[in-house]
């Protein structure tokens, strides 16, 4: 990975970050996704880690803000802080990381029911094309799907984006060691 020399802002699930900070970014993910947007002629960006693609039905927390958990409040959010900075996302280079299968393998037929038929990795994946697609803006990497975790580094002063994969196996254990 790239020398760095400012410790790098670590992204959780649910973080959204955009700006024209010089400290790199970094996340960890499994069936999540992550976007990082930058715009090439201002050279600022940012990236959010979201969990699902929309809020679930029946889901009422109070709040009507946009929550960066879910794909579809990340747009909402890039847009809207685009815009405070006088852009649009049209404007911007999008990449898509992560959205993979954490389940590989398994034994227990509840566990494959489960993850054939409810695959969140790839439904993260395709509402994060869809929502950058809606926006207008261009995909210029995309490191999806798999069985595995991705490890990814985001630079908002020159839009440079490292990933680590790492895959899974049948044999690895599920629930920790």
């Amino acid at each position: 990975m790239a020398q760095q020399t400012k410790k790098p802002l670590v992204l959780l699930p649910g973080d959204l970050v955009f700006g024209k900070g010089t400290r790199p970014m970094t996340t960890l993910l499994g069936s999540c996704v992550a976007i990082t947007l930058w715009h090439p002629g201002k050279h600022f960006g940012g990236m959010c880690h979201f969990v699902l693609p929309r809020r679930p039905e029946g889901i009422k927390d109070g709040n009507s803000r946009p929550d960066p958990r879910y794909a579809v409040d990340c747009m909402r959010i890039f847009r809207d802080l685009a815009l405070k900075r006088g852009t649009r996302l049209t404007e911007f280079q999008g990449r898509i990381f992560g959205g993979g299968n954490m389940l590989p393998g398994s034994n227990d037929a509840s566990l494959r029911e489960l993850a054939d038929s409810s695959p969140v990795g790839d439904i993260n994946a395709a509402e994060a094309f869809a929502g950058l697609t809606a926006e207008g803006v261009r995909v210029m990497e995309a490191d999806v799907g798999e069985q595995g975790y991705r490890r990814v580094w985001f630079y908002p002063c020159s839009g440079k984006v490292e990933v680590k994969f790492v895959a899974l196996s049948a044999s690895q254990p599920r629930y920790g060691i």
